[in-house]
């Protein structure tokens, strides 16, 4: 008997060490990957320079990725003279966006400002595991916030990659340099030079019509963080920035969405710059599909917001 517990508690211990070992290479591997999916979805670059503290901004875009891929830092950078890094994550709910900008503040300099991209669309929770968080659980602040995050996934090394056996096999060509996916991203920011395709929105004005998200559960989570944002000195600005006019025309209830932003902005004394009417809105020169701006577009926009943000005398 004693040597049969011996052997159990010997298979135990390297059961522990290999599930450790296996844990250190994928998420190293997965950390020193670029962005696979186009765009930079998989979010890794953005947040490896969060977590590593390398970002001294004087602004921070957050949001999902109508922030990462129409608010062009560069652009802000020359004409409000700050140094502006975008943290938009790829397809993010609110709590994601709130676990993103907790996090960053936590882990970076402060920030003076942030831009917050809303729309019709952001408020919103998720219900499900997102796995692009799982290589920086050791870092994140209100992880209480995500959904599906449980304390195993956080004590039990390798628990966090159970059946996720796409990140295990990147994460592993990466850490034995078999194969590397490079950069996407230029301070956070992705650059879009595509030309208009309407055949996804074609597909959508077909169906039934779109309802904006308004979940309470996400509303209070917004004011949370504006309320964290004033209690840390950091003036926020919502930016409703353009989408093509037929998505606009498409969704339900989005009045009842632009006054929640507007009872937010008289709350706390923010600004609020609503672009969901600008001309920009009603030609597809600037726009790659309904909701994203191009190139052409990301530019024109970036500029018109710098000019507008620099125009509110806030900027000190």
């Amino acid at each position: 008997m004693k040597n049969f517990i011996i052997k159990i508690i010997a298979l135990g211990i390297i059961l522990l060490l290999s599930a450790f070992v296996a844990d250190f290479v994928v998420t190293s591997g997965l950390k020193k990957t670029g962005n696979r999916e186009s765009g930079g979805g998989d979010e890794f670059t953005t947040w490896n320079a969060i977590c590593s503290s390398s970002i001294n901004a004087d602004i921070i875009v957050n949001g999902a990725s109508r922030a990462y891929r129409q608010v062009n830092p560069f652009i802000l950078d020359t004409m409000l003279n700050l140094n502006t890094y975008n943290i938009g994550m790829s397809g993010a709910s609110f709590d994601q966006q709130y676990v993103r900008y907790l996090t960053f503040v936590k882990l970076n300099k402060k920030p003076k400002y942030i831009i917050q991209q809303v729309d019709y669309g952001s408020l919103f929770v998720s219900n499900s595991v997102d796995e692009r968080f799982l290589p920086y659980l050791p870092y994140l602040d209100g992880k209480k916030y995500l959904a599906g995050i449980t304390l195993s996934d956080s004590y039990i090394p390798f628990y966090r990659y159970r059946m996720r056996y796409d990140y295990i096999t990147r994460g592993l060509l990466e850490f034995f340099h078999i194969k590397h996916y490079p950069n996407l991203r230029k301070k956070g920011f992705f650059e879009t030079d595509l030309k208009w395709n309407g055949s996804s929105l074609n597909t959508v004005l077909q169906g039934d019509s779109i309802n904006a998200l308004k979940e309470i559960k996400a509303i209070e989570l917004f004011d949370s963080y504006l309320n964290h944002c004033k209690n840390n000195d950091i003036m926020v600005i919502l930016v409703f920035s353009p989408q093509y006019f037929k998505m606009t025309d498409f969704t339900k209830d989005k009045k009842d969405v632009i006054d929640i932003y507007r009872s937010f902005s008289e709350k706390y004394g923010i600004p609020f710059l609503d672009y969901s009417t600008d001309s920009m809105c009603y030609d597809t020169t600037y726009f790659f599909n309904a909701m994203h701006l191009n190139k052409t577009g990301e530019e024109l926009f970036s500029t018109k917001l710098a000019h507008d943000i620099d125009s509110l005398k806030i900027i000190k």
